[in-house]
């Protein structure tokens, strides 16, 4: 028997309608409408190469003469020979994505990450056109604004910084870093990204009668540093993610990313974490959005599993992203209260953990941030490894976790605030159910009306203004859909 509630409050003050409460994991037809067309706000934890469907990297890597390496050691072949179906379509695709794969097995998790020395190198033209596929995706799933994962010029700027090397003076190395041949790449990166971006707006036709979906989304960039690599490497690869958030409007934040459990990885855990923080304090930038706790029992070690999440706090990491092994870490409960407190966002990605951990239900980590309090977001991590789409993240939500109409609000909402993107909120209040709007906008309403004072406010920053769109397009939703249907 299922349960419906109503309620009228005003959007402003946290929310609308009340749902329904349903037990099946698998959605109905009618939520799956209901889920597609929610006003979702932004996704703020996706990596381009890992969210590009493999059928476009075939074509990418075709486009570019690159090879395919299969993981198993079998011949190498052009990516040109899996343009048609057979046995080297299928090898290609199998070898760069898990969705055909048994989720939350070692077999899954081991491959996931092998997939991404297999994919192509994306050059200029094809990145920009993995970035249109991605946003145009992204629109048709709710979405106005994202914050994609990409690193530039990888292998240029990890070569640069083992040519200098690595000492015990964190400052003393960034400048001689600096000062050799690593800042002409900083301005090669520079450079790339921005024509990326100018070149995704002329492949949408931005601005034309022919504009693609995409157009509508609002693209900012996370920098990603790489975990297993040497010391001096992975910080050549900060270094220049720092640099270019300060003088790059397109990149707004850092993150460090791949397997958190390898040796390396762990042996350069505390190293990393003092890498950041000491960047941190030299650029002033808190900027910051680590993954960490992206492990579980049976897949790394029951010493990985004690801090990573309040170390990587520690470090000035405004989000988290995954957070997956809070229940493992000591003093879980202070640690979550320390985040509820300090409003610290956790990026959660539902199917991903689904698939690369076998956590699902009540074994995910979405409960415990929720009744603790601690501000979450949704994101869709590798929706082209997993063949899926951001509104599967959001279903599992509610079919799986429970997730009501208003906590959906509330997940919507999150996304633009903890989003790292410039300008100032129109919130003077985030607790659940008592979003409060700032003082010059008190008087007004999205969607109905906007007082001379409130509407300087919205405009002098993208974040507000996608704030208020954000709550126009909520109220015209509630409106047609006053109710969250039946799982």
């Amino acid at each position: 028997m299922r349960r419906v509630v109503r309620g009228t409050a005003a959007l402003a003050a946290g929310v609308a309608v009340l749902a329904i409460a349903g037990t099946a994991c698998a959605a109905s037809p009618a939520l799956t409408s209901f889920m597609r067309a929610f006003p979702k706000g932004a996704e703020l934890h996706t990596h381009l190469s890992g969210a590009t469907r493999t059928t476009s990297l075939v074509q990418y890597g075709a486009e570019q003469g690159d090879t395919f390496t299969p993981l198993d050691g079998s011949t190498p072949f052009p990516f040109s020979a899996a343009l048609t179906p057979g046995p080297a379509r299928r090898a290609a695709i199998d070898g760069m994505s898990v969705y055909r794969m048994a989720p939350g097995t070692q077999a899954t998790h081991d491959h996931f990450f092998a997939t991404f020395g297999a994919m192509p190198d994306l050059q200029a033209r094809t990145r920009q056109q993995a970035y249109a596929e991605v946003t145009d995706r992204a629109a048709r799933g709710g979405l106005m604004y994202q914050e994609i994962m990409q690193t530039y010029l990888l292998g240029d700027i990890a070569s640069a910084g083992a040519d200098v090397g690595m000492s015990d003076d964190l400052e003393a190395t960034r400048v001689a870093m600096l000062n050799g041949p690593l800042t002409p790449l900083i301005a090669r990166a520079d450079r790339e990204v921005r024509n990326d971006m100018a070149g995704v707006r002329r492949l949408q036709r931005c601005g034309t009668a022919h504009a693609s979906a995409g157009c509508g989304v609002r693209v900012r960039l996370i920098w990603q540093s790489i975990r297993v690599l040497p010391p001096a490497e992975a910080y050549a690869l900060m270094i220049a993610g720092f640099e270019l958030a300060h003088r790059n409007p397109y990149v707004v934040g850092n993150t460090l990313v791949d397997r958190e459990e390898a040796p390396e990885s762990l042996r350069d855990f505390p190293l990393h974490m003092r890498m950041y923080a000491h960047l941190r304090q030299v650029y002033r930038d808190d900027r910051i959005d680590l993954h960490a706790g992206e492990m579980a029992p049976g897949f790394a070690p029951p010493s990985a599993l004690r801090d990573h999440i309040r170390a990587s706090i520690a470090a000035g990491s405004r989000r988290i992203g995954h957070g997956v092994d809070i229940r493992w870490e000591q003093g879980s409960a202070q640690l979550m209260h320390l985040m509820a407190s300090r409003r610290i966002a956790v990026e959660v990605n539902l199917k991903s953990n689904e698939v690369l951990l076998g956590i699902e239900g009540r074994d995910s980590q979405f409960d415990a941030y929720r009744r603790a309090g601690v501000p979450m977001v949704l994101g869709s991590d590798d929706q082209g490894e997993f063949n899926s789409a951001i509104t599967d993240d959001w279903l599992r939500a509610v079919t799986r976790q429970k997730a009501t109409y208003p906590e959906l609000i509330t997940l919507a909402r999150n996304s633009l605030e903890y989003s790292f993107a410039p300008g100032h909120s129109i919130w003077a209040s985030t607790a659940p159910r008592r979003w409060r709007l700032v003082g010059a906008c008190a008087t007004s309403v999205p969607g109905v009306r906007r007082s001379a004072e409130c509407t300087t406010y919205v405009h002098a920053g993208l974040k507000s203004r996608m704030q208020w769109d954000e709550e126009v397009r909520l109220r015209a939703f509630i409106r047609t859909h006053p109710v969250m249907p039946a799982a």
